[in-house]
């Protein structure tokens, strides 16, 4: 796991509260991503990823698993991190793409076999950061309605800080939950003091 921004003290100097972001990716890109701990959005381009900040918080969908439209479906929210200091650079594979550092948390891997799960939720697979389970509870989704793939077709979508919390609930290990939601309302109360 990387250490936490916060914990090393450096985020006080950049934005006083830091801002959520949900990139959308395909899983094979996004498992390049984490591997190599950067993050790269909308194909590369400068604009979308020069909007994060360090101190930020990312995480990444992936509505298929490759590029390729006849790639499986995965509709699931895969990955969490944190932007770290740093500006953003230029990639060299391929050229003319543009990344920045970020730090991801260990998420929970979806069991391969269904699992039965509490008694609320049925004999329904619980998959980590599955789109259909969460969408009730995510106010970016209640908001577009019908038309959440329009939403996704930005590459890069502001969220709330409650969504985030909700998304981050459902995709990391406990531990990394509790101190990645202890930071967020941390920042958040010195922000209203």
């Amino acid at each position: 796991m990387n250490p936490d921004p916060v914990a090393t003290g450096w985020l006080q100097r950049y934005r006083p509260m830091p801002k959520y972001w949900l990139g959308i990716a395909c899983r094979k890109h996004v498992s390049t991503s984490v591997a190599n701990s950067f993050a790269q959005l909308c194909h590369g381009k400068h604009a979308p990823i020069k909007r994060l900040a360090p101190g930020d918080y990312l995480v990444y969908y992936s509505p298929r698993v490759d590029m390729d439209r006849k790639s499986e479906t995965l509709q699931r929210f895969v990955a969490l991190g944190r932007v770290a200091p740093g500006d953003v650079y230029e990639g060299d594979q391929p050229p003319g793409c543009f990344r920045r550092k970020v730090h991801f948390y260990e998420t929970l891997e979806p069991r391969r076999k269904k699992i039965k799960t509490s008694s609320q939720e049925g004999s329904a697979a619980r998959i980590p950061g599955d789109l259909h389970r969460l969408k009730s509870r995510l106010e970016f989704c209640m908001k577009a309605g019908k038309h959440l793939g329009l939403v996704f077709r930005r590459g890069v979508v502001s969220l709330s800080r409650d969504d985030f919390l909700v998304i981050a609930e459902d995709l990391l290990k406990e531990p990394d939950f509790y101190q990645v939601k202890e930071s967020c309302l941390a920042e958040s109360s010195k922000d209203e003091v």
